[in-house]
């Protein structure tokens, strides 16, 4: 099952200065996160940001949608407990 980003607590745009120096807004969290936590570009996101896209173009004949789905959600996960980590320093 794809991702659902729009019910997001968006690990992966706090991260953005780590893919994108241009989505970065100087502390390695996007400029186009709210401070309610959702992207405020959403339907007009940016091609990194779009796994739809990214799959289609780079991936869909290398893997099965249903592991690359997998692989993006084990990336979440991981950005995830890295944000609790972070939190509770």
């Amino acid at each position: 099952m794809p991702i659902d980003c729009k019910h997001c607590n968006a690990p992966c745009c706090r991260h953005a200065g780590l893919v994108s120096k241009e989505l970065d807004r100087g502390d390695g969290t996007c400029k186009y996160l709210s401070w309610e936590g959702k992207c405020v570009i959403y339907s007009c996101r940016p091609f990194v940001c779009n796994t739809d896209r990214i799959y289609e173009k780079y991936f869909k004949d290398r893997m099965p949608r249903e592991q690359f789905d997998k692989m993006n959600a084990d990336a979440c996960d991981f950005l995830r407990r890295e944000d609790g980590k972070n939190s509770k320093q």
